[in-house]
Parts: C-alpha cells; sequence; structure tokens
C-alpha cells in the first residue's frame, strides 16, 4: 500500500509540473498597450522629449512573449528602414523574433558620417583625436537607449539584443563592436559591407583605430563577441552602386567579398598576433548577390538556429 501511495504522489507531481509548464510555455505575456503588432514609434535622439525624433519601425509578432529575442536591424544606404522592416514580418512571426528598425534619416543623420561612421567625429574622414566627441552623442549611443526603451515599454525580460546590419548597416554593425564592445549585443551579423575600419591601430580612422583612443588593450573585448562578418557569393561586382574606390579601401579588395574575406583575415591576425580568441565567424552566403534579404535569410538561420 505504501509502494502505491508513493508511485500516486509521484505521478501527482509530474502532471502538476506539466500543468504549470503548459500555463506559460513561453513566459510571461507582453504588454503590448502601446506597441503592438506592426508599426512605427517615434524615439526622441537627444534623451529629450521635445527634441528631434527618429522613426522607428517594428514588428512584434502574434505569439510573442517576454522572453522573445530582439533584432535591430540596420538598413542599407537608401535609409529604407519601414522597407526593411516590411522584407522581415515573415521571418519575424516564424522565429518569434521581435524585429526593430531605425530610420537613420540624410535629415537626422547626414552622409556617412553620421550614420555609417557612427558620428564619432565632426568630420570622421579626417579624423582627429583632439575632435572626438564624447561617447555619448555617438551615433552608436543611441542603440542601447532604445533597445532600453522599447524593452521597458513591452515589459520585456530579455537583457540583450541582436544585430543584423546589411551594406551601409553593416558598416555601422561593425564598426558599433569595434568602438562600444560594452554595448548590450548578443550576437550581430555584419553582412555585406563595403568597406571597413581594420582592428589596425598603424591605420587612421575610418580605415583603421588610428586617432580613436582604441588599442590593443580592447581587442580581447572586441573580439570575445558573437559576430558573424558574412557576404553574398555573388557580391562581386567592383562597379556596385555606391562601393567606395580610393587607395585605401581598394587595399581590402575590390569588390565586397574580397573586402570581407580581407577583413576576417586582417582580425584573425589580430588576435593570434595577441594570443587572444576571436570568437567571430565568416561566412559566405551561396548564390546570393547584393541583396538584403536573401543576407537576411541566411542571417536569421545563424542568429536563431
Amino acid at each position: 500500500m505504501r509502494v502505491i501511495n508513493v508511485f500516486l504522489f509521484l505521478v501527482l507531481i509530474v502532471v502538476s509540473w506539466v500543468s504549470c509548464t503548459d500555463e506559460k510555455p513561453n513566459g510571461s505575456p507582453l504588454d503590448k498597450s502601446k506597441l503592438n503588432g506592426t508599426g512605427l514609434m517615434a524615439f526622441p535622439i537627444t534623451g529629450d522629449t521635445f527634441g528631434p525624433k527618429m522613426n522607428v519601425f517594428y514588428h512584434i509578432p502574434s505569439e510573442a512573449h517576454a522572453e522573445s529575442p530582439v533584432l535591430l536591424v540596420f538598413h542599407g544606404n537608401g535609409r529604407d528602414a519601414e522597407y526593411s522592416r516590411n522584407l522581415l514580418i515573415k521571418e519575424s512571426e516564424n522565429k518569434g523574433v521581435i524585429v526593430i528598425c531605425p530610420e537613420f534619416s540624410s535629415k537626422l543623420f547626414p552622409g556617412s558620417n553620421e550614420y555609417q561612421l557612427g558620428g564619432m567625429f565632426k568630420d570622421g574622414e579626417n579624423a582627429k583625436l583632439s575632435e572626438l566627441r564624447p561617447s555619448d552623442q555617438w551615433t552608436f549611443s543611441l542603440i542601447d537607449r532604445l533597445f532600453l526603451t522599447i524593452k521597458n515599454s513591452i515589459k520585456s525580460e530579455v537583457s540583450y539584443f541582436d544585430m543584423f546590419g546589411h551594406s551601409a548597416g553593416a558598416q555601422f554593425v561593425h564598426r558599433l563592436i569595434t568602438f562600444m564592445p560594452n554595448s548590450r549585443v548578443r550576437k550581430a551579423v555584419s553582412a555585406a559591407s563595403g568597406w571597413y575600419t581594420l582592428p589596425d591601430v598603424k591605420i587612421d580612422f575610418p580605415y583603421g583605430l588610428g586617432q580613436t583612443g582604441v588599442d590593443e588593450s580592447s581587442f580581447e573585448d572586441i573580439f570575445a563577441k558573437s559576430i558573424l562578418i558574412s557576404v553574398g557569393s555573388k557580391d562581386t561586382d567592383p562597379n556596385s552602386s555606391a562601393l567606395r574606390h580610393d587607395t585605401q579601401s581598394d587595399l581590402q579588395g575590390l569588390n565586397r567579398v574580397e573586402r570581407a574575406r580581407f577583413y576576417f583575415a586582417e582580425c584573425q591576425k589580430q588576435a593570434a598576433k595577441y594570443g587572444l580568441n576571436l570568437n567571430w565567424k565568416f561566412a559566405e552566403n551561396q548564390g546570393i548577390e547584393h541583396d538584403f534579404m536573401g543576407n537576411a535569410s541566411a542571417a536569421f538561420k545563424w542568429l536563431y538556429p
């Protein structure tokens, strides 16, 4: 009789545990009173409610919950955040990923200096350490604040976000990782960047780290991040629209595939030189040209396997 009672007791415990897990299979619900479905929010870029605001396009999947991952997506030089968001709605729903696409308009973030180069200098093309802006004034510094604003608004319980940047957005992503390695980034994909800022203190910014104050002591934190450098295998047109050609960029290669390979090899070389672990990966997305959706689909598979 005692054996039967013990057995029944164990059965009740198992049934109770299954019932509890079935009640909350996906964690706590989100607060969707302010942000819900497919929409647009205005984000104050200075922190001042009455100051200038950037458009932020988002999609919150129907089955999203408080533990759903958050992906920030960075558009290309076309500054087409809404279009990027729209393309990713299906992936967002399929993977249960909250997609956030900030729009770096030409009005608020003019030229490559304020977007791709992160607003670190008044003139990043002619960088001088004496003219380096305080880090809280960099365009890069908006990203963690945007994430926290959205996290608090929807009562998300995740502490970190992921990033995907394509083309000009890929430039932004790999530089944010380089200059703000303590950002709340879990994983990031820099896809099809036109050119790169190399981890080399002997080369001046924007092609290297010279004049930025960043030195080899930062490499351990930078290389410890989970980063994927990717490019379409057919992104080989040296005359591709908006692809920069000058002495420094052409030393990296004459097309995006060559430059992506060169950049990753330089990261490997620097990591080996200082005896550091490189937690970065490299991928050529087969059959893909300079295509946002092709690279984004591959990125989703790596970010959310």
